[in-house]
């Protein structure tokens, strides 16, 4: 099936995870994206998950899915586009976007317990959950630093 953006208009917010296939960081961060979507239940956001790894295909997808209990949907980005339009650069990334004008209102992790080189038992800045919280209060999100 096709996927855009109008399908997410019924939602105030769209959060878009950059899944990879094998991806270490992608697969330890399920859990606490799973943490974020769980605590704004409430809140009329969608959260999904994306690939636009070139190499995964949607049995390997699916297998990955079913292996770590990922129960996001995740679309599969064929041809790059959602992630060309968002300027991915790594896996585990987060986007929050404005389903009304398309604006991307926060990009960065998820939190800083995982990163290239680095894990931490607790997560302090939860980036993520600071972001919507900030943005539905109105506010715009400070991204000096996020990382």
């Amino acid at each position: 099936d096709t996927h855009s953006l109008e399908q997410y208009q019924a939602y105030d917010l769209a959060v878009f995870y950059v899944q990879g296939v094998g991806c270490p960081i992608a697969r330890i961060s399920v859990p606490s994206y799973r943490e974020v979507r769980d605590a704004f239940a409430d809140q009329n956001i969608a959260f999904t998950m994306f690939n636009a790894n070139i190499q995964d295909n949607l049995p390997r997808i699916a297998k990955e899915t079913a292996e770590f209990g990922i129960d996001f949907p995740i679309i599969k980005d064929e041809g790059q586009h959602l992630a060309r339009a968002l300027g991915v650069e790594r896996t585990a990334e987060v986007f929050v976007v404005d389903t009304k004008t398309q604006q991307v209102l926060f990009r960065g992790p998820i939190d800083d317990k995982l990163g290239y080189e680095t894990q931490r038992n607790e997560a302090k800045p939860q980036y993520l959950q600071d972001a919507l919280n900030t943005i539905l209060a109105g506010g715009t999100v400070d991204h000096s630093d996020v990382p």
